[in-house]
């Protein structure tokens, strides 16, 4: 499993529905994107805390980019936002586990929906992002409504 993680991609690590960790093979990623990636996201955030959908469309936008060639830390992901962004997306507003986390962490799950972020490898006790883009050249959603069918009849066949 360690090396269709790391070595040969084949196995792809990433988010599923309520932030779940999954791994799929990298062949179903493009299907399970495309499925999630349709889904409008729930602001569970107070007011000023969550973001609006053109704030989404523009942090999963620069997210895409600033993976396209790298595995990044959240705090080196953070300070790429904060470059390519500006300041409001890396804001410390989202209560979490005793500190704030920055506002741009609340769509990493979107991200991943949308086909722009995945995991890394892991850098001692720290996670890393990327895009998936990296490890499976071309990849993009499959188009939402062909996607659903087949993650529904994957699941009602499971």
């Amino acid at each position: 499993m360690r090396e269709a993680l790391s070595a040969d991609h084949s196995l792809i690590k990433t988010f599923g529905p309520r932030g779940t960790v999954h791994l799929l093979p990298a062949a179903d990623l493009a299907m399970w994107c495309g499925a999630l990636g349709g889904v409008s996201p729930a602001g569970q955030q107070a007011s000023g805390v969550r973001l609006t959908a053109e704030q989404t469309d523009e942090l999963v936008a620069a997210l895409g980019v600033v993976l396209a060639g790298a595995e990044l830390t959240v705090d080196e992901i953070t300070a790429a936002l904060a470059d390519t962004v500006g300041a409001w997306a890396v804001e410390p507003v989202m209560p979490a586990f005793q500190t704030r986390w920055p506002r741009w962490r609340q769509m990493v799950s979107v991200a991943a929906f949308r086909g722009v972020l995945c995991f890394g490898a892991t850098r001692g006790r720290k996670v890393t992002y990327t895009n998936p883009a990296r490890w499976l050249p071309g990849f993009t959603p499959a188009p939402h409504d062909e996607a659903i069918s087949w993650l529904l009849s994957r699941n009602l066949h499971a």
